[in-house]
């Protein structure tokens, strides 16, 4: 299964989208959609910090997989905390 993610950051402060369709495994989706989606936007977001150093500064201003926001659930997850 799919998903189309979008994180909006914010980057020297100029907001950039990034936009992706992404797999995800079937049965971790079913059993916990956000907790599945909040893994595979952390491993995306590593990789754009990989590719580009400014990255590393932004802060998320917005992430929706499929049209469901899901920013307050990113921003409290283990993976995005200070």
């Amino acid at each position: 299964m799919n998903i189309n993610l979008e994180v909006t950051l914010l980057v020297n402060e100029t907001q950039v989208l990034q936009k992706g369709v992404f797999p995800v495994n079937n049965s971790r989706f079913k059993e916990n959609p956000n907790k599945e989606v909040a893994l595979v936007t952390s491993e995306w977001i590593k990789q754009l910090r990989k590719k580009s150093g400014f990255f590393y500064e932004a802060q998320i201003v917005k992430v929706s997989y499929d049209n469901n926001e899901i920013t307050d659930i990113i921003m409290e997850s283990m993976f995005f905390r200070s």
